[in-house]
């Protein structure tokens, strides 16, 4: 699984992971969470619960993940002492590094528990009991010194340790009940200053806001604030603009904690200084939370200090927001993975769109002392609560507008913020920009003034209640610019999804936009395939200092095969490019007949973009054939794990013999190479003396590839005479090997006592011999003893004979081979009698919403998909899309696809493609869609051309 950007991973352009999660059932949670933590920051990550999917091996897959995983990490706790499985790939990581001078091993304890046996020797990582951003941190800086071969020595001198410092007196703290600075209590807030919406007016109606009608979900809601006010707690209300997500949480307040003080930060530095210190019975109201996650920098850390201190965190979310945060991200750089961070921590509960039947039956009986409620009962095909808050009429003034120009700058303040602008737009961006959605006769009519009566019919509130565009200002007297309404744009965002915008609009933007938007607006303008307009976005950007600008256009430039425009971009601003630049620059640097330049380049790019670049400089000089060189390249680096490049350089050599010394001798002087590797290019240069010395002084991989040798060369008594011995697959090879020379009772003897003493490889092909040879009754014998191989043969085994009574018997008892079985059984042939059966079985399982939504995706249950999907569990997510595609709903995967599920968008786009809808195609290049682009050029470019 990969969700960025590989910006760390040692691990090459070969095959093979950095590590390797080995863990236990009930710690699968943790298993997760470092594996995420890993991957976003790079490294290439291998675990069960996400590369071992139903129908494949998975004991084959362990086997083979701890063997090409450069590390493995163990998570420790008092289950996993107790694992067979756990035991056996620990042992296996730590019998090629038993000195830990490679660090083949790392040991992450998530509880307070032993480290038996050789566990003990190896220094451990304790995660449990600290906060997660400190522990994102360790594991992270762990994980770097592994790889580096570092030291954890400090960036700063540590303070000399007097013991009789003097030190300055104590801040004075606030009384405990003195609330934060400004903060108002509970009980004396009011709705509208909190963010609620404005309501329309009636006849007869009294006070600033309608009657309350209560809600479905104030029970759970009114429960969660009662318990956080002896702990704290997190709560986040998720629903679409205007469904009464804020009245929800206000009303909910006043119930339960009116005698709390409440703190409304502006921003994430304001969350910041609130953490610092405590403030007693707090509540932290973060209404709309996408304004904080905007700018996350030392959010988490400040989340955690206040839920620490008891504080109450109340937050609104649009269900669109949420939905690109926690939705898949592909391949590329995951933007949003400290969003989640912070999201993961609250409790999320949905607010629907329209009331239920319990809800309208309230609101009817309110009705009766409240005209505004009464009103919007009485609106057809209009949700209650939004024409409450006067949405519906907000359309009606953009989409009937009298106002040609008012509506021209509504219509360009949708359509900026459609394309990723976070900045409300300036008056100067809407006053240019209006005339791109004029008619000629429109403009030619203009009079003086006609910004300012467009701006006055846009900032206009409909019945008193809210407004198209709301001016905002960072200082009295001045507007900075102007802010949509939510529920106009969410109408007319979707409305305009395809809608292209003139040569003119896209050079207004170029030059009017906000420098913090400059990415996001080049990114849309490049899926929209109007590449000039972003090369202006960008440009403008690097005229006033900004690197990452320049980097991104040539990047872009690059992609586009503009090689030469790259370079001169790099020459006029003096800017270094990314790795994947630099090498692309080097390829057509040769293919020019410039060779020296392009290995130049190279060199001057590998101190900044590291490995990448490295190893591709260094593949360069071997196909080159200057493999001297390469070798020469390689030696400062000799401190990092580069196996891959090794291996290339080996590979020059079609007889091992001939390669030069200085290639094994510089291997072996490396802190963090790779045993194995070195093992193999002695052996394969005939360096049997070596290897045996390598093996006395407790070399695994040297004593590994003895074993393989004597096994080729079937010489049976000497792996016998080796089996107590520093090998780890010493007894499989010599089982093999009976085997092939027709002793296969002597094997399986040998495997049976191996087994029975702790050889995990040998446990497991005993498991395999006796399923191949028919011996059912002792595989069942030795699987009901706890032997997990033999359960996981047995398990296909009883698959193979079609025997779902014995599978499900087994699956309700635990057994995880078993199990997969039984849901591979009704994927292949759905009923609801299956589905009840997974239900079952799955609601005992640490994680049953994976298994559970692979049955209801191949049963087409939608809905109930749907609900599971706004969890955030991308494998939800995922099953969900494959349903819309299996089930031709294409408008379901443009809502995801919108909502920035980049697996969705594939998907969507496979369907469009597969029905040959090349204009259907353009309008998703014209609406933005992921990866629309790139199809649609490769599409056409494969089409014959027409004569």
């Amino acid at each position: 699984m990969s969700n960025g950007v590989n910006t760390r991973s040692t691990s090459g352009s070969g095959v093979g992971w950095d590590f390797f999660v080995s863990y236990t059932q009930p710690d699968r949670p943790w298993a997760e969470w470092i594996a995420w933590t890993l991957e976003d920051a790079g490294y290439r990550v291998l675990i069960q619960a996400w590369d071992f999917t139903p129908g494949s091996n998975w004991v084959t897959g362990m086997d083979q993940g701890v063997a090409a995983a450069a590390r493995t990490i163990a998570v420790l706790s008092a289950a996993y002492t107790g694992s067979v499985y756990g035991a056996a790939e620990w042992q296996a990581a730590w019998s090629a590094d038993p000195t830990g001078a490679t660090r083949k091993l790392l040991v992450a304890r998530v509880e307070d528990c032993p480290r038996p046996g050789l566990l003990g020797q190896v220094v451990s990582l304790d995660l449990y009991g600290i906060p997660q951003n400190t522990a994102r941190t360790d594991l992270l800086r762990t994980a770097d010194l592994a790889v580096s071969g570092g030291r954890a020595k400090p960036a700063a001198a540590p303070p000399y340790p007097s013991r009789t410092a003097i030190s300055s007196p104590p801040f004075p703290e606030p009384d405990a009940d003195s609330g934060p600075p400004g903060g108002i209590r509970v009980r004396d807030a009011r709705g509208r200053a909190l963010g609620v919406h404005a309501s329309i007016r009636a006849e007869g109606s009294i006070g600033e806001l309608p009657e309350y009608v209560p809600r479905d979900v104030d029970y759970d809601l009114d429960r969660r604030l009662s318990a956080g006010k002896s702990g704290g707690c997190f709560v986040l209300l998720m629903g679409g603009s205007s469904v009464g997500k804020t009245r929800t949480i206000f009303e909910a307040m006043r119930r339960i904690i009116p005698d709390w003080w409440i703190a409304t930060p502006s921003d994430s530095n304001q969350v910041r200084d609130l953490a610092e210190r405590p403030h007693g019975k707090v509540v932290v109201w973060l209404d709309e939370v996408r304004r904080f996650l905007d700018s996350p920098v030392g959010l988490l850390s400040a989340v955690h200090h206040l839920l620490q201190d008891g504080a109450i965190l109340l937050a609104t979310v649009w269900r669109d927001d949420y939905t690109s945060w926690v939705s898949p991200t592909g391949d590329h750089p995951d933007p949003y993975a400290e969003h989640r961070q912070i999201i993961d921590l609250a409790h999320i509960i949905d607010i629907p769109e329209d009331l239920s039947e319990a809800e309208r039956a309230r609101a009817e009986a309110r009705a009766k002392k409240d005209p505004r409620l009464r009103l919007a009962l009485n609106s057809e095909d209009q949700g209650v609560i939004q024409v409450i808050a006067a949405g519906p009429d907000l359309v009606r003034r953009w989409d009937q507008a009298p106002n040609p120009y008012g509506k021209a700058i509504i219509t360009a303040a949708v359509d900026v913020r459609r394309l990723g602008a976070r900045t409300p737009p300036s008056r100067a961006l809407l006053e240019a920009l209006a005339p791109a959605y004029l008619k000629p006769t429109e403009l030619a009519l203009a009079s003086p003034d006609w910004f300012e009566q467009a701006v006055q019919y846009a900032t206009a509130q409909v019945r008193r209640a809210a407004a198209a565009l709301a001016p905002v200002g960072e200082r009295i007297g001045h507007t900075a610019g102007y802010i949509v309404a939510d529920y106009l744009y969410q109408y007319a965002s979707r409305l305009r999804r395809s809608e292209t915008l003139s040569d003119a609009a896209w050079q207004t933007i170029a030059t009017y936009h906000d420098p913090s938007d400059t990415h996001r607006l080049a990114e849309a303008a490049t899926r929209r395939l109007r590449y000039e307009d972003c090369e202006a976005i960008y440009l403008r950007a690097i005229q006033n200092g900004d690197t990452n600008a320049a980097r991104k256009l040539i990047d872009n430039l690059t992609t586009e095969s503009r090689i030469d425009d790259a370079i001169e971009i790099m020459r006029r601003y003096k800017v270094a490019c990314s790795g994947m630049s630099a090498v692309r620059i080097a390829d057509y640097l040769i293919t020019q007949n410039e060779t020296e330049e392009a290995i130049s380049h190279l060199h001057a790019h590998v101190g900044r973009c590291g490995f990448y670049v490295l190893n591709h400089l260094i593949s360069t000089l071997c196909k080159l054939g200057r493999t001297d060189e390469a070798i020469d390249v390689l030696r400062p680096h000799a401190d990092a794990y580069v196996e891959p490049t090794f291996a290339e350089i080996a590979a020059q050599y079609s007889d091992p013999a001939r390669r030069p010394s200085s290639l094994v001798d510089l291997l072996d002087s490396m802190p963090d190479g790779s045993p194995d590797l070195l093992a193999k290019m002695l052996a394969e240069k005939g360096n049997i003396e070596e290897l045996l010395q390598r093996e006395k002084n407790g070399d695994k991989a040297a004593a590994d590839r003895l074993d393989r040798l004597l096994a080729e060369e079937r010489r049976i008594d000497d792996l016998y005479a080796r089996l107590n011995g520093r090998g780890y697959y010493t007894a499989t090879l010599l089982a093999k090997t009976l085997i092939s020379t027709g002793r296969r009772d002597e094997a399986l003897s040998l495997l049976r006592e191996r087994a029975d003493g702790g050889d995990h490889p040998a446990a497991l092909m005993l498991a395999q011999q006796l399923g191949e040879s028919g011996q059912i009754q002792e595989l069942q014998q030795r699987a009901d003893g706890g032997d997990e191989f033999s359960a996981s043969e047995l398990a296909d085994r009883l698959a193979a004979q079609g025997d779902l009574d014995k599978l499900q018997a087994r699956a309700r008892e635990g057994e995880d081979s078993a199990f997969i079985h039984v849901l591979n059984h009704f994927l292949e042939t759905p009923s609801e009698e299956g589905l009840h059966i997974i239900r079952e079985i799955a609601a005992t399982r640490t994680y049953p919403s994976i298994e559970l939504a692979m049955i209801l995706a191949r049963m087409d249950k939608i809905d109930e998909l749907e609900l599971m999907a706004e969890s955030g569990d991308k494998f939800i997510a995922g099953r969900l899309a494959d349903t819309y595609e299996r089930l031709g709903m294409t408008e379901k995967l443009k809502a995801r696809a919108d909502s920035g599920d980049t697996y969705a968008a594939g998907l969507l786009l496979d369907l469009i493609e597969g029905r040959g809808g090349i204009k259907e195609l353009v309008t998703e290049v014209d609406a933005g869609t992921h990866g629309a682009a790139e199809r649609l050029i490769r599409i056409l470019s494969d089409e014959p051309r027409r004569p």
